[in-house]
Parts: C-alpha cells; structure tokens; sequence
C-alpha cells in the first residue's frame, strides 16, 4: 500500500475549513501527512472557503447605502382574513311524480293514512282466506 499524495497546505486548509465535506479522501491525505486540523469560520484563515464569512467581507467591502424601508405591519397584513361563509345556497327544487304528492298527503293527513291501512289489511286478510278455502 502506498503512501497518498502529499496535498498542498492550501488545500488541507480549506478541508480544515469545511470545504468539501464528502471528500474523505483528500482528508485522510492530510492527516496522513499531519496536516490535519478544525478551523471554524470564525477563523481569519477560513474567510475564502465559509460562505457566511464571504458574504460579510463582501458586505464590509461595499459602501454603505440607505437603509431599505421597513414595511408597516398591520392587522390586515398578518391575520388572513375569514371567507364569509353568509351566502346562501339556491333552494332545493323538486320536482314531484304522482306517487310523491299521494305520500304527501298520507303524510299530512293521518285519517286517510289510517283508512288505506285499514282497507289494504282487508284485502291482505280477505286473500288469505280465499287461499285457504281453495286450498282444502
């Protein structure tokens, strides 16, 4: 087995800084050659490699400008407002065969729903009379 690679100061530099985390290769080069260490972006060395400290010494390079404008908040602007839920649905038309309007009626009339009880029971009753005698 051979010996990696040596890698530049540079570069281990840059693993050290977080720069290409999956490249566990060019990491084990370094340690191998004892250049292996964990800087944090807070360290000076870091700055070109930590996409946090670019943008801040790109910020810190820029002139200063006017402050953007804060948007007022309000009520309206924050709580989303409620559907109305006021409106009506249309009315329900129904159309009625002549069978709905007789259930109608017996519905509303509980003396003609008692009579044609009544009468259906009778012929119910008076068949099955008829059945027996023709059945002896």
């Amino acid at each position: 087995m051979s010996a990696p690679l040596m890698p530049s100061a540079e570069t281990c530099v840059s693993y050290a800084c977080g720069a290409d985390p999956a490249n566990l290769a060019g990491r084990y080069a370094c340690a191998y050659y004892g250049m292996a260490q964990a800087l944090s972006c807070q360290d000076p060395q870091c700055t070109p490699y930590c996409p946090d400290q670019q943008v801040m010494a790109q910020a810190a390079a820029l002139p200063a400008s006017q402050p953007a404008p804060v948007a007022v908040l309000t009520p309206q602007s924050i709580i989303q407002a409620v559907p109305t839920i006021t409106l009506q649905p249309a009315p329900i038309q129904m159309t009625c065969d002549w069978w709905s309007t007789v259930n109608g009626n017996i519905a509303q009339n509980p003396l003609l729903a008692a009579g044609i009880l009544g009468i259906l029971g009778f012929a119910v009753l008076s068949s099955r009379r008829k059945a027996r005698a023709y059945g002896r």
